[in-house]
């Protein structure tokens, strides 16, 4: 089933993420002018921070760990930029949060072979390890356009098409096609994204007959 509401889903998670990095702004604030300040060193390589971007803000945190042992705390200009303890803690929670934003993003942006069930499971996950992202992220959350089509399509790609209603079946005859079971992971360090889907998929696998969140 193709559907063109896997689009959206993108703008949703966007929302999440710039609300949710709202109370990580101060310590952002001071990682920036430190990364300027190694942007001369070619060694180095710092990445400059693009706030309404994703994927800059994970790099510029990524690398700050990448360069941090290289970077010479004897010169009091670079010292007085560098994080203290407790500010480095908080980076770290930021990356590990930011690396389940930035393997989702990926993913949405993608589209290729994505369906609304794969993005209800990525947000579910998401769900999970992330507090308060369920305002944007959650089936019945407010922000969601058409809950009925969408959650006749998730019970159509669940094998469920028989509880569908004959509203629910007119919403979705436009967008009908042949379905393909999900393929497989192989890779050994499987993203966030990834482990999301292998996860969902195996617990339908192991028990067709419990319901999902829809």
């Amino acid at each position: 089933m193709k559907v063109p509401f896997v689009g959206y889903a993108s703008h949703r998670l966007n929302l999440v993420v710039v609300e949710h990095m709202g109370s990580y702004e101060p310590i952002l604030d001071k990682v920036k002018p430190l990364m300027h300040k190694l942007h001369g060193e070619k060694k180095m390589r710092p990445v400059l921070r693009q706030a309404t971007r994703l994927s800059s803000t994970f790099n510029m945190v990524r690398q700050h760990f990448d360069n941090r042992d290289a970077i010479d705390t004897l010169d009091d200009a670079m010292a007085v930029l560098m994080p203290i303890r407790r500010e480095e803690s908080q980076l770290e929670t930021l990356l590990d949060e930011l690396k389940a934003f930035e393997s989702s993003s990926k993913k949405l942006q993608s589209a290729e072979g994505l369906s609304l069930l794969d993005v209800r499971d990525i947000f579910d996950a998401l769900i999970t390890e992330h507090s308060g992202v369920e305002s944007y992220l959650a089936a019945d959350a407010a922000i969601v356009q058409q809950p009925e089509f969408e959650d006749a399509c998730i019970s159509v790609l669940m094998g469920k098409a028989d509880t569908l209603t004959e509203q629910q079946r007119a919403l979705l005859l436009p967008f009908a096609a042949p379905t393909s079971p999900r393929q497989g992971v192989d890779d050994e360090e499987l993203s966030f994204v990834d482990r999301a889907l292998e996860n969902a998929s195996c617990s339908v696998s192991s028990h067709p007959s419990t319901p999902r969140s829809q």
